[in-house]
């Protein structure tokens, strides 16, 4: 077996260093044994982690393209908006010579050629 106690290598019986040694690799076999499975379980966590992380990048980009989206559509918005305005206060500039027109006694073709100015400048995209 390879103890020696006649040299002087180990002082203690061979069969308490048996038990000795026996202990001890069931010590060490338990311990690298709770290593791994620590390991495994870091592992996992970080592939856990790492899946959460692309899945709120993931949405984190989403979110910033579709307020991208919302900003140009808002400004499109904004933009018709302006222009609607803008005809409105055209239209009622045009009616306004309209009644001008009609309140100082001017003939029914004063009128008309008013109101089809208004038609012919009138936007398409604009309900009349």
């Amino acid at each position: 077996m390879g103890c020696d106690t006649s040299n002087g290598r180990w002082k203690s019986p061979p069969h308490k260093l048996i038990a000795f040694f026996f202990a001890g690799r069931e010590k060490w076999k338990a311990k690298a044994q709770e290593a791994k499975r620590q390991l495994k379980a870091s592992r996992i966590q970080s592939e856990r982690r790492g899946e959460s992380r692309d899945r709120w990048r993931d949405a984190a980009m989403k979110a910033q393209n579709e307020a991208r989206e919302a900003k140009a559509r808002l400004l499109e918005a904004e933009k018709e908006l302006h222009l609607v305005r803008e005809a409105a206060a055209q239209k009622k500039t045009i009616v306004s010579q309209c009644r001008t027109a009609r309140l100082k006694g001017h003939g029914r073709s004063d009128t008309v050629t008013v109101r089809r100015r208004l038609n012919a400048w009138w936007p398409a995209f604009l309900p009349r």
